[in-house]
């Protein structure tokens, strides 16, 4: 014979998997003496004023009446007031849920998957509070039965009210002061600058200071964004639908700024306007994002140079079958003119500019990586005095030509042709941009290159590296020219 005496329970669920696991979990873990389940709110409200249990369960999101909808009709009965609701989600696990939760006169939240030992501690406790409180209301009944027999019990209501409103306190400083998210509290005064009445420990941690340093600041003490424009926008935003979600800065107390995602709700209270301030550190989020940005962008560059190589590719490759017809001519007409026709130094200039041309074309080709390049063991700070000589005589005699070569080895393994090409287009910009004169250094140094800055361009790792830098005193180029250095 079952003499079990446990709790008497209904389970509000839209899945009738949910429902059948709860059934099986409370009746087993509880020893629940009877277990009632609905698949729809008004389901669950009718067999609530049926069975009077002692807890509900209750599914926020569900099809029809949504779970926080569900328990303000159960609140708003006085015959259903007194029975605890605790809500169950799988879905919004967040503070903003929690709080909303509350609001809507829950006494308990929990997320799933639950711990079933989570699950028991809280249906236990709220069944043991109850009874607590209908055994004040008994011995409040008693009393006031003995002072005047036969009077009208007005007494069970208020006495359930109270404790209720006892629960509903406890669970809310639970959830509030144990909340993830930063809360804040604040009272929007007549000027209309919201002020800090209540902070929870995340907002403490978040910002650095205690409760006593938060409290009755305005929250412009918080704002890294010092603009009273931005102010009044977001406070009209607020006031026009009762809340906003954006984007702020705030400072901490050792100065560092960081990046927030606040979600406000305005509320009265007591006669008193109150705006509940949800916040989220999303500093790693943006870091995260402009990561994502930087790498998009690389990746476009990358395209962007890949389809500039197969162009000059193709370029090269017409244009150097069109050279090579031009050579054969020219070749032809100089064998058939006679040694001392004039007409052989025309011949002579055309396979010349030919011989330039293919120049041009072979610096495509290896742009484009279809030419094999041949490498070598080189010592730049040979190469670097070898150009400079010549550069000399390219150059005006106003500017200025120095040199800072490193005491130590510096042999790289490249090419030498483009080196010296590097060098030399590196000194005709620097001449041009010095139309009055100036000073053009070249320098060589070993370095050490490190993690943080092969993470910030990528294709080259970390390591030991020579570095050739060329320094001039002219103009400059624009952002826009800069962004298109590499282009041939």
């Amino acid at each position: 014979m079952n003499t079990t005496t446990g709790p008497r329970l209904l389970v509000i669920d839209d899945s009738e998997d949910n429902l059948a696991v709860m059934k099986a979990v409370l009746e087993r873990l509880l020893h629940a003496s009877a277990v009632f389940t609905a698949a729809n709110g008004e389901d669950g409200i009718a067999l609530a004023l049926k069975e009077s249990p002692e807890v509900i369960l209750l599914d926020i999101v569900m099809p029809g009446l949504g779970g926080f909808e569900v328990c303000r009709r159960l609140k708003a009965d006085p015959r259903l007031a007194a029975i605890p609701v605790v809500f169950l989600t799988a879905s919004d696990t967040g503070s903003e849920c929690r709080v909303k939760a509350l609001e809507a006169g829950g006494e308990g939240f929990l997320a799933k998957p639950f711990e079933t030992v989570e699950l028991n501690a809280l249906v236990r406790a709220l069944t043991k509070i109850r009874a607590d409180g209908e055994a004040r209301v008994r011995g409040q009944d008693a009393t006031g039965q003995a002072a005047e027999e036969g009077s009208f019990n007005h007494t069970k209501e208020p006495g359930e009210m109270q404790e209720r409103l006892c629960r509903s306190e406890a669970m809310y400083r639970a959830l509030f002061s144990q909340a993830r998210d930063s809360i804040l509290l604040m009272e929007v005064p007549p000027d209309g600058i919201p002020v800090i009445r209540d902070a929870n420990d995340a907002a403490l941690l978040l910002h650095g200071y205690t409760r006593e340093e938060l409290i009755g600041r305005p929250i412009s003490f918080l704002d890294a964004e010092k603009s009273e424009s931005l102010v009044r926008e977001r406070g009209g935003l607020i006031t026009a639908g009762k809340g906003a979600s954006f984007e702020a800065k705030h400072r901490r107390k050792d100065g560092s700024v960081f990046d927030l995602e606040v979600s406000v709700r305005e509320m009265e209270f007591g006669g008193q306007r109150l705006l509940l301030d949800i916040s989220r550190d999303i500093t790693g989020r943006k870091l995260a994002e402009k990561e994502r940005e930087k790498l998009r962008e690389q990746f476009l560059q990358s395209q962007k140079m890949e389809a500039i190589g197969h162009m000059a590719g193709g370029v090269s490759h017409d244009f150097n079958n069109i050279l090579t017809a031009i050579m054969g001519y020219a070749e032809f007409l100089r064998r058939a003119l006679p040694d001392a026709d004039p007409k052989h130094s025309d011949i002579e200039q055309i396979l010349k500019a030919c011989q330039r041309a293919s120049v041009l074309t072979r610096q495509l080709l290896i742009f484009s990586r279809k030419q094999v390049v041949q490498f070598k063991v080189l010592d730049l700070d040979r190469i670097v005095p070898d150009m400079v000589r010549m550069l000399r005589r390219m150059i005006q005699e106003d500017i200025e030509v120095e040199t800072f070569l490193n005491s130590a080895p510096t042999q790289v393994l490249a090419n030498q042709g483009q080196l010296e090409q590097v060098i030399l287009n590196l000194a005709v910009n620097a001449r041009d941009a010095m139309p009055n004169g100036g000073k053009l250094t070249f320098e060589t140094a070993r370095v050490e290159l490190d993690a943080d800055y092969a993470s910030a361009h990528p294709g080259v790792p970390p390591g030991s590296y020579v570095m050739l830098a060329v320094t001039d005193t002219g103009s400059g180029m624009s952002p826009e020219v800069v962004k298109r250095i590499f282009e041939p």
